[in-house]
């Protein structure tokens, strides 16, 4: 069995571009695995950025064990974008004001008050940043025959940055 993959960029971050909120899946100390729903931003580089607080079970979990994936979906075309890679907290002011405000953008274009970790009570803000060494863009909605098994999927690999 061949196994197809193409290397598209450009359809990853066009993806990236139009959409904001995916599951990040992280695991605790003990081996448990935990889910939770981001909202993140991303750089030239496609390395994605999101903001929680810090007493959040995602946040603890990070700072167990830095391993981590994040699925991305969009239903009307059956697309998903997958990734594994490690997260670390960003402390460049800068960088945190910059994903911050972004983060905020997004939700207050999205018709939401503010993202979700602004309305619940688990200490202060701390950004993140999800390095992942390839992206996996799939689309399941193809009319292509010869689209099948492991061709549907468009791989890029990042760039990460520091």
């Amino acid at each position: 069995m061949s196994i197809i993959i193409n290397s598209s960029k450009q359809h990853i971050v066009d993806f990236l571009d139009r959409h904001h909120d995916g599951v990040l899946a992280t695991v605790d100390a003990s081996g448990q695995p935990h889910a939770a729903t981001v909202y993140f931003t991303c750089d030239r580089e496609q390395t994605l950025y999101f903001v929680t607080k810090k007493e959040t079970q995602k946040s603890r979990n990070i700072q167990q064990n830095a391993k981590a994936a994040i699925a991305i979906h969009d239903v009307p075309t059956l697309t998903t974008l997958q990734a594994e890679g490690t997260i670390s907290e960003v402390t460049d002011p800068q960088q945190q004001e910059w994903v911050f405000n972004d983060i905020w953008r997004i939700a207050f274009r999205s018709g939401q008050n503010g993202p979700p970790p602004s309305q619940i009570l688990a200490g202060g803000y701390v950004v993140y940043r999800f390095m992942a060494p390839t992206l996996r863009l799939a689309r399941f909605n193809t009319t292509d025959p010869n689209t099948v098994g492991e061709s549907i999927f468009e791989v890029t690999h990042t760039t990460p940055t520091l």
